[in-house]
Parts: structure tokens; sequence; C-alpha cells
């Protein structure tokens, strides 16, 4: 687990349109629900990255379902 640059309390500050951000993570947890089997596990994790001198973020989540 790394920290993220300039933050001191763990807290990421993300720049768009909160309405869809909020749609598109929870589209994402939702279709890991739906093609899991049961009892399986989803991961979720963010990790920051350097893209050309600008810092993001790079948000992953994982299933165990059909690839």
């Amino acid at each position: 687990m790394r920290d993220f640059p300039g933050e001191t309390d763990g807290r990421l500050k993300v720049c768009g349109e909160e309405f869809l951000l909020k749609t598109a993570i929870a589209n994402l947890l939702q279709n890991a629900i739906d093609y899991s089997p049961s009892g399986s596990t989803i991961r979720v994790r963010m990790e920051p990255r350097d893209s050309g001198g600008e810092n993001s973020v790079a948000l992953m989540i994982q299933n165990d379902g059909p690839s």
C-alpha cells in the first residue's frame, strides 16, 4: 500500500462530474457482483499514477467471473 503524494490523511481529490463518476463506479461494481460466482471476492483498489507530469489515480475492480 502506498500513500498518495500531497495527501496526509489518505484522502484523494477527484475532479469530474460527481453524478457521472458515481454512476460509472456503481455500474462497474454492480457488473462485478452480477458476474462473480456466489461467495467469491471482489477486490477494489486505487493506485497513484504519474501520467506526463500530472498526478492521476487508477481505479481497479477485479472479480472472479468469466473473462
